[in-house]
């Protein structure tokens, strides 16, 4: 019988505190439940506006980097032109030379580090025809047989990377005067 009595007054007691849940769903008035909603929406409304700024916020952190990287990328590529020139310059003198050991190794040196800053993204300024005042820049410009503004000498590498100019290619190029040695001028 204490069983019976014990197990009723459980159950009472459950019963009591699902009538009180029931009578503080009742007790909410009309007013504090369109309170509750609007604060809900304001809340969902925040919610999505935040969940939008931190999208954003990636995407310029990661436009950042990117832009951060790149220009890091520009002062290396910058760095290294005057190394490249002077590999240029030592391979143009190596090619006066008995054909050695030295001179191999140190063409191999040559390729190895042109062929790692290509795979960086490194090009060269093609330098063939007409002037481009984006990609060249004349030092001289000389009578020639060829028409006014073709290039005729390079006298230094250009480099691009990334569609950014390091250095323009430094040319010569034809000023349209074809040379006259006839003498009748």
């Amino acid at each position: 019988m204490a069983d019976n009595a014990e197990s009723r007054s459980d159950k009472d007691k459950k019963e009591s505190n699902n009538e009180q849940k029931e009578q503080k769903k009742v007790e909410i008035d009309e007013n504090e439940y369109n309170k509750l909603i609007d604060e809900c929406k304001r809340l969902k409304e925040n919610l999505i506006r935040l969940a939008a700024e931190f999208d954003n916020f990636k995407k310029r952190a990661e436009e950042n980097y990117k832009n951060a990287e790149r220009t890091a990328t520009v002062k290396f590529f910058t760095d290294m032109l005057p190394i490249l020139d002077e590999f240029d310059i030592a391979m143009i003198a190596l090619k006066t030379m008995a054909d050695n050991e030295i001179v191999k190794g140190i063409a191999m040196v040559y390729s190895n580090l042109y062929d790692y800053l290509k795979k960086m993204g490194l090009r060269e300024i093609e330098a063939k025809g007409r002037y481009d005042p984006n990609f060249h820049e004349v030092i001289l410009s000389k009578d020639s047989d060829k028409p006014e503004g073709e290039i005729l000498e390079i006298i230094k590498k250009g480099y691009i990377y990334d569609n950014i100019v390091i250095r323009p290619s430094l040319v010569i190029i034809s000023n349209g005067n074809a040379k006259r040695g006839d003498g009748n001028e």
